[in-house]
Parts: C-alpha cells; sequence; structure tokens
C-alpha cells in the first residue's frame, strides 16, 4: 500500500528553505505549529489536486532525558515509530 518512504537528511533547515512557526494557548489547550517545507524534498512537481498521506512527528531530547524522550505526532501512531503509514492523515494540495 503505498510508494516506499524516502528519507532526507537536512544539514541547515533555515538555509534549505524551512521555516516554523508556532503558537501556544496554555488555557485552551492549543499548540499550533505552521510548517514550510520545499517541495524538493517530496520529489514532488505539481501536486495541485493530488492528496498525499503523511504523518509529522516531533521528539524532544536532551543529553539530560534520554532516553526518555517526549514524543508527539500529527497523526498518534501509539508507538515510538512515526512509520505506521496506516495511520497516516491526508494532505490535500489546492
Amino acid at each position: 500500500d503505498g510508494a516506499p518512504m524516502d528519507q532526507a537528511f537536512i544539514g541547515d533547515p533555515l538555509a534549505d528553505g524551512f521555516t516554523v512557526n508556532t503558537k501556544t494557548d496554555k488555557e485552551k489547550g492549543l499548540w499550533v505549529t505552521e510548517s514550510v517545507v520545499p517541495l524538493a524534498l517530496f520529489n514532488g512537481e505539481t501536486p495541485k489536486g493530488s492528496v498525499w498521506r503523511m504523518n509529522f512527528f516531533r521528539t524532544v531530547t536532551s543529553p539530560q532525558m534520554f532516553p526518555d524522550q517526549q514524543l508527539c505526532g500529527w497523526r498518534n501512531t501509539g508507538e515510538a515509530n512515526f512509520h505506521v503509514t496506516p495511520v497516516f492523515g491526508k494532505i490535500n494540495f489546492v
């Protein structure tokens, strides 16, 4: 089901075109992150009108907290692994 997964190693996110803006509202229990990821990383040309399946996963770690890392994902995988494709969400390009 689906295409093989690929991976990219980003050495300098800002130089590679990534931007991130995060806002939190503790009273409402909200955490909103808007991210710009260069389309070239997905080997995509013109996705307008297409639907892609993917997930976004965040690992918060430091030498002091390893191996007790904090993990969170857009679509919860139920395990410390974001390669659980059946739970991927859908991204609609408009």
